[in-house]
């Protein structure tokens, strides 16, 4: 769930766009990517995780292991703020 269905602020179409990206980096990195939850053994709770979404800097792949490109698209789809995030005909016409 994007950072700002967490909060409560208004969401739209770029709320997908980052649900998007942390979809896919989920399946490229065979876990959940935000590393708080590795370090306390998967032990967050639901409350915590969501905070944590909210408050902590999104995650990033890690350097070396995917392509520029898979890379640039996860960055664009996890801009903390929606305006900031491209709208999906503009994040595909980057490729």
């Amino acid at each position: 769930m994007a950072p700002e269905r967490i909060s409560g602020e208004q969401y739209g179409i770029h709320s997908d766009v980052w649900s998007v990206g942390i979809s896919f980096m989920e399946l490229a990195l065979g876990a959940f990517p935000y590393p708080q939850i590795q370090k306390n053994q998967g032990s967050l709770m639901p409350l915590q995780l969501l905070q944590c979404i909210v408050d902590e800097d999104p995650p990033i792949l890690p350097v070396g292991q995917f392509s520029q490109t898979f890379v640039h698209f996860i960055t664009q789809c996890m801009k903390r703020l929606p305006k900031e995030r491209p709208a999906p005909n503009n994040l595909m016409a980057q490729q």
